[in-house]
């Protein structure tokens, strides 16, 4: 019967959960998640541009970025949870100060730079590129990041942090993109 059914659907969907978010799985979880969601950005982003054709190897360059961008996340969390425990606002602080001024920039980087080398371009233009679009692009995390971490860091229990990350990466990615893609605003920030 249809009940049977659906209990039987919810049992299997609560121990897929369970098992992917338990700790022999977690890193492959949220490999894969941000795998999907860098992707996932791009397919926006990409709709929102009206691109036509559809660029399909552009979207397997940005998912791509999650097979490194995942697991760098995935242990930057546990080690930051560890050398910061707790939820009050003092420790949330140093974790968003730490967060900007230490892995923010070097996502950013690394992010660039292996763009750059996945679309066949060299070691030069890729360092190039990387430093005409970092600090727009770091002014944006500046804007997006903290508020999304303090919600993360507050509210969100520790094995779901690279999911939620991931949700709001949604929306950087798709900014990443246009600004890979399209370029960042003329005018320098500094």
């Amino acid at each position: 019967t249809w009940h049977h059914h659906r209990r039987c659907i919810m049992a299997w969907t609560v121990r897929l959960y369970r098992t992917a978010f338990s700790n022999r799985y977690l890193l492959l979880t949220n490999t894969v998640v941000s795998v999907v969601v860098d992707g996932l950005g791009d397919v926006i982003e990409q709709k929102l541009e009206r691109t036509c054709p559809y660029d399909w190897p552009r979207t397997l360059r940005m998912a791509a970025t999650g097979l490194f961008l995942g697991p760098i996340s995935h242990y930057w969390y546990r080690w930051l949870d560890r050398v910061l425990p707790g939820k009050g606002t003092v420790t949330i602080a140093k974790k968003i100060t730490l967060e900007q001024f230490t892995i923010a920039p070097a996502e950013i980087a690394s992010f660039y730079c292996a763009m750059c080398l996945m679309e066949g371009k060299s070691w030069k233009v890729a360092v190039k590129e990387m430093k005409e679009k970092f600090w727009w692009t770091y002014m944006v995390d500046l804007i997006i990041w903290p508020a999304a971490q303090f919600v993360n860091f507050y509210f969100i229990p520790p094995y779901l942090r690279v999911v939620y990350v991931s949700v709001v990466y949604t929306v950087w990615c798709s900014i990443l993109s246009r600004f890979q893609h399209k370029g960042v605003p003329s005018s320098s920030p500094k």
